[in-house]
């Protein structure tokens, strides 16, 4: 998903000055961001608080992928923390060729959340801990809503420089 999703070529020239208040910005509201996933696993680990056919807030563990695909797969966790994190590392190191604009600042915070949040869970745990359901047929934690959010920020971005260029 994340290489569907940035692929482009990495242009040597084309830097954008990102000052320090801007850098203390970006690095702050992924610290605050990762830091409220933590604490709403931690929250709504091992307790229910809302059951209907439509929305609840129920603790659930998965060690898989989305609707726990691979969670019989030994050492799935961890590979995909690592691969997580090695992913985190290059968006931040190549950052300034990510961030065109203000859109794509808000997706790229989001991303890098997502990915700490779920990758200290499947480091730490074993597992992603879940707890926000709709239709009780999905499940999922802020991390995952980070990451998705940030998927649909980068299309709509996608989707003006389309339109803009016709």
């Amino acid at each position: 998903m994340f290489f569907i999703m940035f692929q482009r070529k990495i242009k040597k020239n084309k830097k954008i000055n990102l000052n320090s208040s801007s850098n203390l910005f970006v690095f702050s509201t992924i610290a605050f961001l990762f830091l409220i996933d933590i604490f709403t696993k931690y929250f709504f680990d091992g307790k229910n608080y809302l059951e209907n056919n439509f929305l609840y807030l129920a603790s659930s563990h998965n060690a898989g992928s989305a609707f726990s695909l691979f969670s019989n797969v030994l050492f799935y966790n961890y590979v995909i923390a690592i691969l997580g994190l090695i992913c985190a590392l290059f968006l931040i190191y190549y950052k300034e060729e990510f961030i065109e604009n203000n859109l794509m600042r808000y997706a790229w915070i989001l991303i890098i959340a997502g990915i700490l949040g779920n990758s200290f869970d499947r480091l730490v745990f074993g597992y992603t801990r879940d707890f926000l359901g709709f239709f009780e047929f999905f499940i999922f934690n802020l991390a995952d809503f980070y990451l998705t959010l940030a998927v649909i920020l980068y299309f709509i971005y996608e989707y003006k420089k389309i339109d803009k260029n016709n």
